[in-house]
């Protein structure tokens, strides 16, 4: 969804004119003016901003917190730890947050398989030999 038509939607949703969208996200008028024609992106403090907007309108998901919250539980220990490390240290904090979601899915996808394996491997490895 374009900057401008997140703009719209938040005026429409909130019923504020476009003066206080600009004046409540804290842009120059010249700068709202170039993001809503797309010439210009807004910068990443500006879209926290407009995010923050969003939902604080219901019009954008709360964050993804609750699934990495689900995902760290689903997830072994040994995951856990490496997901928890420093391999992510230089993102920003909402790609950290994803990152540390797939890592844990992953881990816990990847531990569930193994072991499937191992039961497989230990079934066939008692069968009698003919």
């Amino acid at each position: 969804m374009s900057i401008s038509s997140r703009i719209e939607a938040l005026k429409k949703a909130t019923g504020r004119s476009l003066e206080e969208i600009r004046s409540d996200l804290d842009v120059s008028r010249g700068m709202f003016h170039y993001m809503r024609s797309g010439e210009r992106n807004p910068s990443r403090k500006i879209l926290e901003r407009l995010e923050d907007a969003e939902r604080a309108a219901g019009i954008l998901a709360p964050t993804i917190a609750p699934v990495a919250l689900h995902a760290r539980r689903s997830a072994s220990p040994a995951a856990e730890q490496r997901t928890s490390g420093d391999e992510f240290a230089g993102l920003p904090p909402e790609l950290r947050q994803a990152a540390e979601v797939v890592a844990a899915v992953v881990s816990a996808r990847l531990e569930a398989r193994f072991e499937q394996l191992e039961a497989t491997l230990m079934q066939a490895a008692a069968k009698p030999r003919q």
